[in-house]
C-alpha cells in the first residue's frame, strides 16, 4: 500500500469516526475526465477523488469549517480565484497552476498543480489580503491529509474544538496531545507551528 492509499485510507476512518454526517464516495470516470477538460488535476488528486470523493465533508474548526471539494465542484468553485464569477474571465492575478481543492471559510486551500509528478505542494491563503500569497501547510498531497487527520482526531475527536482558555491560548493539555502527533509527521518549523497552533 503507498504512502498515498495509507493517507486516504486513514484520513477517511479518522472523519468516519469523528464527524457522522461526513461523506465519501467514488468519483466516476466521466466526471473526472470532464473536470480534466478544464483544468489540470495531479495523479494524486484523482486516485483521492477515485476513492474517497469527499462528496459531503466539512471538519469543524475553531469558528467555522473546512470543506473539501467533490471533484464535481471543482470547476465551479474555481470562481472568483481563477475566472471571474460572473465574466468567467481569466483573472491575472490568480496563478494558473494553482487549483482550489477546499477552503476553511472562504479561505483557500490550494494544490500546485506544475509538476508533472508528486509531490504536489498544498497551500493556504487568505481572502482578506490585498493580493495572493499562499502559505504551505502541506508538502504533499498525502502530508496534508494525515495533519488534516490528526486535527480531526484530537481537535474534533478528542476535545471537541474545546482546546483555547480565555485568552484564546491553546490549552497546555491539548498542546501535549497534539505536538507529539504533529511532528511524527513533519519536522518542518513552519509546518508545526501552522498546525499546532490552531488560531
Amino acid at each position: 500500500m503507498s504512502q498515498l492509499d495509507d493517507a486516504i485510507n486513514s484520513f477517511c476512518d479518522a472523519v468516519r469516526a469523528h464527524i457522522p454526517k461526513a461523506r465519501f464516495g467514488e468519483a466516476k470516470a466521466a466526471s473526472i475526465s470532464a473536470v480534466k477538460k478544464k483544468l489540470k488535476l495531479p495523479e494524486e488528486l484523482i486516485k483521492f477523488y477515485q476513492v474517497a470523493d469527499p462528496t459531503s465533508v466539512k471538519i469543524p474548526t475553531l469558528d467555522g469549517e473546512v470543506t473539501l471539494y467533490p471533484v464535481r465542484s471543482l470547476i465551479s468553485k474555481q470562481k472568483g480565484f481563477r475566472w471571474h464569477p460572473k465574466t468567467g474571465r481569466k483573472l491575472p492575478e490568480w496563478n494558473e497552476h494553482w487549483l482550489v481543492i477546499g477552503d476553511e471559510d472562504g479561505d483557500p486551500f490550494i494544490i500546485d498543480t506544475r509538476l508533472k509528478r508528486p509531490p504536489h505542494a498544498v497551500y493556504r491563503d487568505y481572502l482578506d489580503t490585498d493580493q495572493w500569497s499562499p502559505a504551505r501547510v502541506g508538502d504533499s498531497l498525502p502530508q496534508f491529509l494525515d495533519l488534516l487527520r490528526v486535527w480531526v482526531d484530537i481537535i474534533v475527536g478528542d476535545c471537541s474544538l474545546k482546546i483555547t482558555d480565555k485568552d484564546d491560548q491553546l490549552l497546555p493539555s491539548v498542546e501535549a496531545k497534539l505536538s507529539p502527533r504533529v511532528e511524527a509527521i513533519t519536522d518542518d518549523p513552519d509546518l508545526i507551528d501552522y498546525w499546532t497552533y490552531p488560531a
